[in-house]
């Protein structure tokens, strides 16, 4: 799991609890580590780090959470050709 959360509570507390009951045991891996908390870039850039991901890990399966400033969330759900 690829998290696009900012850390702001609640709505952070909010995903991990739906990430536990979604995908229990999956290791979270927090975007804005790594690239900041550009909100409107967390989609796109997590799609393509999940891609590469899939493509060079052989993984079957990244999801990718996008959040909004206040609300707007998203799952995307990136798998192999």
């Amino acid at each position: 799991m690829l998290s696009g959360a900012t850390g702001v509570a609640p709505i952070t507390d909010e995903e991990t609890e739906a990430l536990a009951r979604l995908a229990p045991g999956a290791p979270v891996r927090a975007l804005g580590d790594l690239i900041g908390h550009g909100l409107e870039v967390t989609a796109p850039f997590g799609a393509a780090l999940a891609a590469a991901l899939v493509a060079e890990r052989g993984l079957s399966e990244v999801a990718v959470t996008a959040i909004g400033h206040r609300r707007g969330e998203g799952v995307l759900r990136v798998l192999p050709a």
